[in-house]
């Protein structure tokens, strides 16, 4: 018997992963049978002042996560190996990213406390202002009662 011929297909895309072994089938109609597969969200979108961006990290991540789903023994038969990329588009990635992202999301997370430290600031000082007002306008109010004559009929 002859050993089979197992192939590891991966498609890494900014939206999801995918991953399946597939071995050779001639006499089936698309020349092949799918033995095992997976797919996981890749969730990488990124914002990015110039255009669109993606987290590698997220990508490899979902990558990780489709291979480790797949059956160990049949991996270990995987005998050649197909990947495709993202469509329209290229990827790259530089070593120090993802702690350049942590240190941007950590200074995003600090701004965010300061603005909502500030919008309390402002939120209080107007509350004393609003007393300030009341209280004079109750003083004005009080003060002219004395002048004002309840007639009963």
């Amino acid at each position: 018997m002859a050993a089979r011929v197992v192939t590891l297909g991966i498609d890494l895309g900014s939206t999801s992963v995918k991953a399946a072994l597939l071995e050779a089938a001639p006499g089936h109609p698309p020349g092949f049978v799918v033995l095992a597969s997976c797919a996981r969200a890749a969730r990488a979108e990124a914002a990015a002042p110039q255009g669109q961006e993606q987290d590698v990290s997220r990508i490899i991540q979902a990558l990780n996560e489709c291979l480790a789903a797949l059956p160990r023994q049949l991996l270990q038969e995987v005998c050649g190996i197909g990947v495709s990329g993202q469509m329209h588009g290229v990827m790259f990635w530089k070593t120090d990213q993802e702690k350049k992202r942590k240190e941007k999301k950590r200074k995003e997370k600090k701004r965010k406390k300061e603005r909502k430290k500030e919008k309390k600031e402002r939120k209080k000082e107007r509350k004393k202002e609003v007393s300030k007002y009341q209280a004079e306008f109750w003083n004005r109010f009080n003060s002219n009662l004395g002048s004002i004559t309840l007639v009963a009929m």
